[in-house]
């Protein structure tokens, strides 16, 4: 049995630093990632965009 909490959790940094968490991924692993998730149009629209 495990426990899973409802509470998401995001860094105090960049949309970047969440995709990438603690991972070290590369800016274009990150948008991959971000595109697999279907939200990178979104973080686009964004008004602070993606930082990098």
């Amino acid at each position: 049995m495990g426990v899973l909490t409802q509470q998401p959790h995001l860094f105090a940094g960049t949309i970047t630093d969440d995709i990438a968490g603690f991972s070290g991924l590369n800016r274009y692993a990150v948008e991959h990632a971000a595109r697999m998730a279907e939200i990178h149009d979104e973080i686009v629209r964004c008004p602070s965009g993606v930082k990098r």
